[in-house]
């Protein structure tokens, strides 16, 4: 099942594609938000349940993965095992209170314009990446918790004001940096 994917299409303009338990037909020419690779789609979306598994793909097809709600694209044709698949787009979830991360999310929007909160990191994942950002505009702090013992940039916690942006990636012996 889609649940509030985000796509922009050439002209810049957002859509959001619904719950649906059918097949999306994207059919046109799509740029993924994080990377602003353009893609061409042609095909419909097949549902996978884990993109860590290898799959057998076709070059421009498009899968949604229920693991980590995420558009992956086939681009190398290959059998199982060979096929190479790109991400293209990521899990966002906006927040406007303490929050715990979860480790199939990859970008949150946190806004403060209610008051002061913390959000806390998943448990870390190698090569994991996350991007937070504070889009309050109240003067409040977002802070940002590892998890358990976990630091940030060295600390156990860091401090976002307005507007500010971390970029985490997760290394399993230097930490969250």
């Amino acid at each position: 099942m889609v649940d509030n994917a985000h796509v922009t299409n050439l002209s810049g303009e957002e859509a959001v594609i619904g719950k649906t338990d059918t097949p999306i037909e994207l059919g046109s020419a799509n740029t993924d938000s994080v990377t602003g690779i353009r893609r061409i789609i042609h095909r419909s979306v097949t549902y996978v349940t884990d993109m860590n598994t290898d799959i057998a793909g076709t070059q421009g097809e498009v899968v949604w993965s229920t693991t980590d709600n995420s558009f992956y694209g086939c681009i190398t044709t290959g059998v199982t095992g060979a096929a190479v698949w790109e991400l293209l787009s990521q899990n966002t979830k906006r927040v406007t209170t303490t929050y715990q991360i979860l480790t199939s999310e990859n970008v949150i929007f946190a806004n403060t314009d209610a008051g002061d909160y913390t959000v806390t990191l998943p448990v870390g994942v190698a090569n994991q990446s996350l991007k937070i950002i504070n889009c309050g505009t109240s003067s409040n702090t977002l802070t940002v918790d590892g998890s358990g013992t976990e630091k940030v940039y060295g600390e156990l916690t860091q401090a976002l004001s307005d507007g500010d942006v971390i970029d985490l990636n997760y290394d399993a012996v230097e930490g969250w940096y």
